[in-house]
């Protein structure tokens, strides 16, 4: 600060300085040459006690003139009202800071007593030296153990051996997590507390303590004891399945597997531990049974890297054939991403199908062959009875006579076709339907078709209709096999369309190029279970009054084995007493115009 009053200055300034200094005004180095003229350099001390710590104030003053006392105390009071200012401030400030730690040990101490833990201090030689009340069965009065360790607390049985490790987990000097005790008490359930600590240092890296906190995990263990108590049945049970089962955890490791497993898999039974992943173990097997699995692995590698690929994904099923056993392996993914298999025994299964299907050959062979020792004395029949019917070797005597021929060469046009039906249908099961190929216009067999049933439909006074939606299509197809689709379908619509009803042809473009015809009756209709029977080889359904339908319960499975034949699609809709339509769709591969 600078004072001027006519050529006469004094200039002072001032320093605060902590410590316990005290005393009262001095002056000193009075006298001192500047170089320019004398002048006089004073000084005041003066202490000032803030809280419990002293301060002092020195102020030097430079005047120019010794005389002037009453300038120097009028600066000493301006000197003496800005301390008092800055003293108040300083109070207020420490104040605020005080205040703001008592709210943070104060927030510190609700945390410590909301939570379940206990939160305990010791020095550097692991006496007790706080310690935050009691929690639940954390219940020990610590109070009257203040200054002892831990260890020489006597608190329920707990194991010497486990007390030792602690002491030497404490002795230590680092910091820990997580170190378990268990606590016996006579008539009370056992007590499991588990302990974590925090190594203090000073600033020179001595050690001074530990900060530690103890909860009791009893809920925990016995939640733990439940689960394996459970896990321990079920594996047991799991044990003695009459299948065959392997459990992998989410990270690909082995879990578990029962007797039944171990037993099929035994040449690798050695993996069977938590280390190994099922890359491994697929590895392993891969090498012992991929020559005999039913699938088109070329190699052990191609083989491991399927079955990589399905234990990777959501689900699946195969059949397996090792070691003489056939073995349904049906695999799942849980919940928790871990992945279980079962292979179910279905050998007797397996054989019987086998048998089966053997049967079923034989049957077809059989049926084939029969049908075709049926042709030519047929061929015969017919044409013997349509010789005599039209009268080439002289007029029948009578017309009881020409009413015989008439039933017998009807009757071996339509075993004929029988015959025919069956031999088709043989052919397509036994994968030897060859189709004659060529340019087909769908408009002209169908056309044909319709000729063909027309006379009946007329009989029972049915409405035919046709509708091509724009060109008339044209594909690639066997001719025969695809007017012989819409002759029995047309043919069913008529059989089961009641007199004055209506059957009708429709042919439209679908949006992807293919072709489909639809011929749809307004007749008794079929339920869902009779569309199924009707899907089936020999299969007949029954009119309301329970009167079969004539046929062979053939037409819709050649249908639909010619169609497939082609490439093409068969399905129906229906609903009993309102009608059936029958689609055929035709692929936009065999679609050339």
């Amino acid at each position: 600060m600078f004072l001027s009053s006519r050529n006469r200055w004094i200039l002072f300034f001032s320093f605060l300085v902590g410590g316990s200094i005290t005393g009262s005004m001095a002056y000193f180095v009075q006298g001192t040459n500047f170089g320019f003229e004398q002048v006089t350099i004073s000084a005041i001390i003066a202490p000032i006690l803030v809280g419990s710590i002293a301060f002092s104030t020195i102020t030097f003053f430079v005047l120019k003139n010794r005389n002037l006392l009453v300038t120097r105390l009028e600066a000493e009071r301006q000197v003496s009202a800005d301390l008092e200012r800055m003293v108040e401030v300083r109070t207020a400030e420490l104040q605020e800071q005080i205040k703001a730690r008592k709210i943070s040990e104060q927030k510190f101490r609700d945390f410590a007593l909301s939570v379940a833990d206990r939160f305990w201090e010791t020095d550097e030689n692991h006496n007790m030296i706080s310690c935050t009340p009691p929690v639940g069965r954390l219940g020990l009065p610590m109070d009257d153990y203040l200054g002892k360790p831990l260890w020489e607390i006597p608190f329920g049985d707990t194991e010497s051996v486990r007390w030792a490790e602690f002491k030497e987990l404490l002795e230590s000097k680092k910091s820990f997590r997580d170190f378990q005790l268990k606590r016996v008490f006579p008539g009370e359930p056992d007590l499991y507390v588990r302990f974590s600590g925090m190594a203090l240092k000073d600033e020179d890296g001595n050690f001074t303590g530990f900060r530690c906190s103890v909860r009791d995990v009893s809920e925990e263990e016995e939640a733990k004891r439940q689960v394996d108590y459970v896990r321990e049945r079920f594996f047991g049970a799991m044990e003695h399945l009459a299948d065959a089962y392997i459990l992998w955890d989410a990270d690909e490791h082995f879990v578990s597997c029962n007797a039944s497993y171990r037993e099929i898999h035994s040449g690798v039974v050695d993996l069977f531990k938590p280390e190994t992943t099922f890359e491994e173990y697929a590895k392993a097997l891969s090498k012992s049974v991929w020559s005999h699995n039913l699938d088109d692995s070329n190699s052990a590698e191609e083989w491991a890297a399927k079955r990589l690929a399905e234990h990777r994904g959501s689900g699946s099923s195969r059949v397996t054939f090792h070691a003489g056993v056939w073995s349904l392996v049906s695999k799942e993914r849980l919940q928790d991403g871990s992945v279980i298999s079962f292979h179910s025994d279905i050998t007797e299964l397996k054989e019987a199908l086998l048998e089966a299907e053997f049967a079923n050959r034989t049957k077809t062979e059989f049926l084939a062959n029969m049908s075709h020792e049926l042709r030519t004395p047929l061929n015969a029949i017919i044409g013997f009875s349509e010789t005599l019917n039209q009268g080439v070797f002289g007029p029948l005597s009578n017309i009881k006579q020409q009413e015989y021929v008439k039933d017998i060469h009807e009757s071996g046009i339509h075993l004929l076709d029988l015959i025919n039906e069956i031999l088709d249908v043989s052919a397509i099961e036994a994968g030897k339907l060859e189709l004659n190929e060529a340019q087909v216009d769908l408009k002209k067999i169908i056309l044909a078709a319709i000729r063909l049933i027309k006379a009946r439909a007329e009989e029972d006074g049915l409405v035919l209709q046709f509708q091509v939606d724009g060109q008339a299509p044209v594909v690639d197809g066997d001719e025969r096999r695809l007017k012989q689709i819409f002759v029995n379908l047309l043919s069913n619509a008529v059989k089961f369309t009641e007199k004055e009803g209506a059957v009708s042809v429709e042919v439209q473009r679908n949006d992807d190029g293919s072709i489909a015809i639809s011929v749809a009756d307004n007749g008794i209709g079929m339920s869902p279970e009779d569309i199924e029977k009707a899907m089936e080889k020999f299969g007949q359904i029954r009119r309301n009054k329970g009167v079969e339908i004539e046929g062979t319960g053939l037409g819709l499975p050649l249908v639909r084995g010619l169609v497939e034949a082609h490439g093409g699609k068969l399905s129906i809709e229906s609903a009993l007493d309102k009608g059936t339509t029958v689609t055929v769709v035709i692929p936009r591969e065999r679609v050339t115009q």
